[in-house]
């Protein structure tokens, strides 16, 4: 079967002519016809051509693509670099990287363990009963460095305040890799707030 997009009242806006679509994000959807990925806007037109072999999402206008077998940064402009100095300023899809970021702060690797034990339960939410799980995200640098830490849901703000503090506090990683070089990479992270259970 063939893709395409329906409103909400399921008309049909863009025809089903694709092999595979993502939803819009920004705009533009990535789509998918015989193997090859290109971008559409929200009127269908084809905005950047339909001739990479892997395409992410835009971010902060530049889209991470791969074309003839080598890995570029594609701008607004339609223009894509090869250049490695460029590339490494923005954050390389997880999934694409030949060796993902890796947490190596301590002997389990277990990055969500190292959180659960170095988080502190804030004093005040403690005392008011409060619990929660708080969604954080946070970038792995070329230096393997956490950085640009956010809560992306709030559970309390003393919680959101810790959760950001132990993810900030964390060790050193391992960079995410293609081939010798580092990238950065994004991640999200659940950080839980309870009280043991009373029998």
């Amino acid at each position: 079967g063939k893709w395409g997009f329906a409103d909400k009242d399921m008309n049909v806006v863009i025809p089903c002519a694709y092999d595979a679509v993502s939803p819009f994000d920004n705009g533009l959807a990535i789509v998918c016809s015989e193997g090859r990925f290109g971008y559409i806007d929200q009127f269908g037109t084809i905005l950047y051509p339909i001739e990479y072999e892997l395409a992410s999402p835009f971010h902060k206008a530049h889209a991470f693509v791969v074309k003839d077998g080598l890995l570029g940064l594609l701008n607004i402009a339609g223009d894509v670099t090869f250049d490695y100095e460029i590339m490494k300023r923005f954050t390389l899809p997880v999934e694409w990287a030949d060796a993902p970021s890796r947490f190596i702060g301590d002997k389990s690797g277990d990055f969500q363990l190292w959180v659960d034990k170095n988080k502190k339960y804030p004093g005040a939410a403690r005392k008011m009963g409060i619990c929660g799980v708080v969604e954080v995200e946070f970038t792995v640098g070329l230096d393997g460095k956490v950085t640009d830490v956010k809560a992306l849901t709030s559970a309390n703000p003393n919680l959101d305040k810790e959760a950001v503090r132990v993810v900030s506090s964390s060790p050193a990683w391992e960079p995410a890799k293609m081939g010798d070089l580092p990238f950065m990479t994004r991640f999200s992270i659940m950080v839980s707030f309870s009280f043991p259970s009373r029998r």
